[in-house]
C-alpha cells in the first residue's frame, strides 16, 4: 500500500491503481485483528481519496472502524474485534490517513475515539500510550490537538501520577 500511495504522489494513476488493487486483496486475506494492517489502511485511504473521491476513502474508514469495533452478539462475553487496548492505535492511524485524505470531521472524531478508549482504560501505562499515539498521529499530519482534545490531554496527564500510586498500592507496593 505504501508503494501504491508512492506511486500516486508520483502521478502514475495507472501504476497506483494496481498497486493499490494488489495490496487490498492481500489486505483482505489478513487477520482483521492484526494491529499494524491499519498503518496499511492509513496509505489505503490517501490513494482511495486520490482515485476516487474522499466520499469513497471516507466510507473506507467508516466500514475499518465498524469491522474492528465490532462485537459478536452470540458470545457470552462479547469483545470487540481488536482489543479496544489496539484499537486505540489503530483509530490513531486511521484519523492521519482520513486528515490525508481530506476528510478532517473523520479524523477529529477518530481521534476522540482513541483518546476516549484511553481515558477509560484502568491501566495508567495503556492510558498514556493511547495518548501518546494520538499525539504522534497528530504530528504525522502537522496538526496541533483542537482545544477540547487538548482539555483531555492535559486531564489524563494530570490524572496519571495518582493512578501509578492506585496501582502501587492494588500491587501491595508502597507509596
Amino acid at each position: 500500500m505504501r508503494l501504491a500511495r508512492m506511486q500516486w504522489e508520483l502521478g502514475l494513476r495507472g501504476d497506483a491503481q494496481r498497486s493499490y488493487d494488489e495490496g487490498m486483496e492481500r489486505i483482505r486475506k489478513l487477520n482483521p485483528r492484526l494491529e499494524f494492517l491499519d498503518l496499511a489502511y492509513a496509505d489505503a485511504v490517501v490513494v482511495r481519496a486520490g482515485l476516487e473521491n474522499p466520499a469513497a476513502a471516507k466510507q473506507m474508514v467508516a466500514d475499518r472502524v465498524e469491522e474492528i469495533s465490532r462485537r459478536d452478539p452470540g458470545n457470552p462475553f462479547p469483545m470487540p474485534v481488536m482489543d479496544e487496548y489496539f484499537q486505540m492505535d489503530a483509530f490513531a492511524s486511521l484519523a492521519k490517513g482520513a486528515w490525508q485524505a481530506g476528510n478532517h470531521d473523520q479524523a477529529r472524531e477518530l481521534w476522540s475515539r482513541a483518546l476516549s478508549l484511553a481515558e477509560k482504560n484502568p491501566n495508567p501505562r495503556s492510558r498514556a500510550i493511547g495518548a501518546v499515539q494520538v499525539l504522534l498521529s497528530h504530528a504525522a499530519v502537522n496538526q496541533v490537538p483542537e482545544p477540547d482534545l487538548r482539555r483531555r490531554l492535559d486531564k489524563l496527564r494530570g490524572e496519571l501520577p495518582e493512578a501509578y500510586r492506585q496501582l502501587s498500592r492494588i500491587n501491595g507496593g508502597a507509596e
